[in-house]
């Protein structure tokens, strides 16, 4: 990520923080993530192999929109990655929320 911000801060691209695909760039960010979370739990990985493919996951999706829109496709924004970044803090900390609320669930059945 921080590569492309690099490559969008040096085309002048703008750092807008307002915009109505914000909230998707958000949504998308949090649900892809989560759904590579639960697919690594699924397969029983450890939780820290769970974030890393979450984020990482998160991450390539966010970031390939972007590079796809530098190339011409669309209007890059490091606003959009500033969105993505918080879409996957938020999708990381709730699959620890799910992870915590179902591992005490389980030790008290």
């Amino acid at each position: 990520m921080i590569a492309v911000l690099f490559a969008l801060a040096a085309q002048s691209v703008p750092f807008d923080l307002a915009g109505p695909d914000k909230v998707a760039h958000f949504a998308a960010s949090l649900v892809v993530t989560d759904l590579a979370w639960a697919s690594a739990a699924a397969l029983d990985a450890p939780v820290w192999a769970r974030g890393v493919a979450g984020a990482g996951a998160g991450a390539v999706v966010g970031v390939t929109k972007e590079l796809v829109d530098l190339a011409g496709c669309g209007t890059p924004s490091v606003g959009d990655l500033a969105y993505d970044a918080l879409g996957i803090g938020a999708g990381v900390g709730f699959a620890l929320a799910v992870e915590a609320v179902l591992r005490e669930r389980h030790e008290t059945l």
